[in-house]
């Protein structure tokens, strides 16, 4: 048995041949052993019975062709376009219509190869799509029948035999021609006669076998023949699910009408990030440049200073070094009848910049008139004059705007009343 099947428990299911809405399965074990009873309901119902289940579906094998084919090609991608046009003289049907799955290479070289029909294959997947079930196999039932490898698998249900003549390859067929098949099958076959295991209901008449003459051996069963499937699941097997039909290709057919919103999400995106990249490197030359005119302005404000590491913390230091220069004037002379004029560091620096300054100047007049307004409407009209004074609040914002490290009024600091 394939190593993939006992990985987990696995749920079988067939269409119901008595009932074309109805589907039957069987729940099999992780050594593939059969537990409980076949249980027939909607795909709906046995969607809801897959949960945690490697799911695989039997289709009929009287709606597709077992065949086989050499073509000396590496590359399973090249095998796949291949084998059409390969097997396009031996089918009545347009190649285009037609679905075509590959199994593993025999060891004569050949590819054995199953093909159904695409109408059929859409009808299999929108179902599964429409009962919520996710399919991990769908293969023929003619390849899930027992088979040793020595002997030839015949099962007839509804007067339909389905015979398994190898490993991966099978026929079927009315159970009223079974014998004349067989026996025609016997004269084209140059090796010895392979005995034959067949497999009826025993609610069916044994099928006339007069011209088969080799060995037979009867093996009845009752109700849904799910469990002799259950036996057969082996590497013989090919997966329908390839190509289109794959797993993969399930997903690309539901994303499929979102393409043209994910091309144009992808579009937006590489939109905005060119538009980012543009305004980044622009604002980058705009920061360059204004970094080099503060500078030049430091310079020419304060020549003596040559190493400039940070601009406004150097012109604040120089302020404030000044401050103190004048308060120990002031109280070296107070009490002397000497009166001290002086304008302060700060006023006058307020008052160069504004004589000088441009338009972005406005923006500094209106922040420092927005926190007086925010101090001055602090808990019901109570203020501090000392913290909130104009003169203090305009000249630090001005240091800022010489230094270029302004940056633009946020909501939280607009007053509520102008």
């Amino acid at each position: 048995m394939d190593k993939g099947w006992s990985m987990r428990n696995t749920l079988l299911l067939r269409k119901d041949p008595a009932n074309a809405a109805a589907w039957c399965w069987l729940s099999l074990d992780n050594e593939g052993r059969p537990q409980g009873s076949i249980y027939t309901g909607t795909l709906a119902d046995a969607a809801s019975e897959a949960s945690g289940q490697r799911v695989v579906v039997l289709v009929s094998g009287a709606a597709g062709l077992l065949t086989r084919v050499s073509i000396p090609v590496r590359g399973r991608q090249r095998l796949l376009r291949a084998v059409p046009y390969a097997l396009e003289e031996q089918l009545s049907e347009e190649v285009d219509n037609l679905h075509f799955a590959v199994g593993t290479t025999q060891e004569d070289g050949a590819w054995p190869v199953a093909v159904f029909s695409k109408q059929f294959m859409d009808s299999l997947t929108a179902d599964f799509l429409e009962a919520g079930l996710d399919v991990q196999q769908v293969i023929p039932e003619i390849l899930a029948l027992p088979n040793n490898g020595e002997e030839t698998s015949v099962l007839v249900e509804n007067d339909v035999a389905l015979v398994r003549t190898g490993k991966s390859s099978g026929f079927a067929v009315d159970s009223d021609n079974l014998g004349i098949m067989l026996a025609a099958r016997m004269t084209d076959e140059e090796a010895g006669l392979q005995p034959l295991h067949l497999f009826v209901s025993k609610d069916e008449l044994r099928p006339d076998m007069a011209e088969y003459v080799g060995e037979t051996l009867v093996e009845p069963f009752a109700g849904d023949p799910l469990n002799v499937f259950a036996r057969g699941l082996e590497n013989g097997s090919i997966n329908l699910l390839q190509g289109a039909y794959s797993r993969s290709g399930n997903w690309a057919t539901l994303l499929r009408p979102w393409r043209a919103t994910a091309a144009l999400l992808l579009a937006g995106i590489i939109l905005s990030n060119v538009v980012m990249g543009i305004d980044y490197f622009r604002l980058s030359r705009e920061s360059e440049q204004l970094h080099a005119q503060i500078e030049k302005t430091f310079r020419e404000a304060l020549p003596e200073i040559q190493r400039i590491v940070n601009p406004r913390i150097q012109m604040q230091q120089r302020l404030d070094a000044l401050q103190r220069r004048h308060a120990i004037l002031r109280r070296g002379l107070r009490g002397r009848n000497i009166r001290l004029n002086y304008h302060g560091a700060q006023d006058t620096l307020l008052e160069a910049v504004i004589a000088r300054g441009d338009r972005r100047l406005g923006s500094v007049i209106e922040r420092a008139w927005r926190a007086m307004s925010r101090c001055t409407n602090v808990s019901a009209g109570e203020s501090n004059s000392r913290s909130c004074s104009p003169m203090q609040t305009l000249p630090s914002l001005t240091t800022a705007y010489l230094c270029g490290q302004m940056s633009p009024i946020s909501s939280s600091e607009k007053p509520s009343v102008l």
